[in-house]
């Protein structure tokens, strides 16, 4: 089932979006800004065909911020049960943000892992 809804989302100092997704509620939006450091504000944006909210993610696809598949899935706290896209190692830099927003994930190529693929 898809729906447009407005949504909020973190952007940094130079007007372009770091989240990694969009909140449906402002004040979680500022929380997870005040979370993260270097981002300027908190706007709202139109969000279409979003998938219904009940969605489970059952993918994460490698990024910089990278995202949870299939998109519009609701984000994970835990990584348990997570497909990684590629199966390989992901590279330098490259995570998924958890529900919390101030975890991060990668894969090695084997596991998960907390934090961003090192170099």
């Amino acid at each position: 089932m898809a729906f447009t809804q407005t949504a909020y989302a973190i952007y940094d100092q130079q007007g372009r979006q770091c989240s990694s997704g969009v909140w449906l509620s402002r004040n979680n939006a500022v929380a997870a800004a005040a979370a993260l450091h270097g981002f300027a504000e908190v706007r709202p944006t139109v969000v279409s065909d979003l998938q219904d909210p009940l969605t489970v993610a059952t993918g994460a696809a490698a990024g910089s911020p990278g995202h949870f598949t299939p998109r519009g899935a609701t984000v994970p706290a835990a990584i348990t049960g997570i497909v990684a896209d590629p199966v390989t190692a992901w590279t330098v830099g490259q995570y998924v943000a958890l529900a919390t927003s101030t975890d991060h994930a990668y894969w090695t190529g084997t596991a998960w892992a907390v934090g961003e693929a090192p170099a």
